[in-house]
């Protein structure tokens, strides 16, 4: 419909024109002579004047098909330009925080790694020392068992070695004597013995 009306005013405007020259063709030879007769100035004028109208119908469509498209592209291009800025500075700040927080994670993984050799560390002195003081025990228990034994086997001995004392001590005095002595004064000399030699142990312990 633009485009229409568009043809419709330059159809006129080169009617007019058509006939303005016509006019001014007509009247040539007349005006030859005198170029700033009537006829020419308004020649002149006529031609100024769709001059002048075909300049502003030629700006016109220019404007309306020409130079509001070329501005809407420029727009578009400008916002592009500038969508594309902001989306490159959030970009950026975006990787500054992604950078930020994977050194505040390398940073708490150093620590956490060194709490956990600290915490090891920390676990198996304590083991150490469990391991330790549980053998020292074990130790302590073994020893003073074997000391019960050793002290059960020397009392065992010192009794058998009682026994065979008294009996040794009882013969030899048979023999010495050369009779037999009585069981009662027998067994009256190896209680003798027995006290004798258990006085002898303990003045020993």
């Amino acid at each position: 419909m633009k485009l229409l009306w568009t043809e419709e005013i330059f159809g006129k405007a080169q009617y007019a024109r058509t006939f303005s020259e016509t006019i001014v063709s007509g009247n040539e030879d007349e005006s030859r002579s005198n170029p700033f007769s009537p006829d020419q100035m308004a020649g002149y004028t006529m031609t100024m004047i769709w001059v002048i109208i075909n300049l502003t119908v030629a700006y016109l469509i220019l404007k309306r098909f020409v130079f509001k498209p070329i501005i809407k592209l420029l727009e578009k291009r400008r916002e592009s330009i500038e969508t594309e800025l902001k989306n490159a500075e959030e970009n950026e700040s975006a990787a500054v925080i992604h950078h930020r927080e994977a050194e505040k994670a390398i940073v708490e993984a150093r620590i956490e790694a060194a709490e956990i050799l600290t915490d090891a560390r920390l676990q198996a002195d304590r083991q150490n020392m469990m391991i330790l003081k549980s053998a020292r025990e074990e130790a302590e228990a073994l020893r003073a068992r074997a000391e019960k034994d050793a002290e059960r086997i020397r009392l065992f001995a010192a009794e058998h070695m009682r026994d065979d004392v008294a009996e040794l001590a009882v013969a030899i005095a048979q023999k010495v004597i050369g009779n037999e002595i009585r069981d009662a004064r027998k067994d009256d000399a190896l209680r003798e013995v027995h006290s004798k030699t258990g006085s002898a142990e303990v003045s020993n312990d």
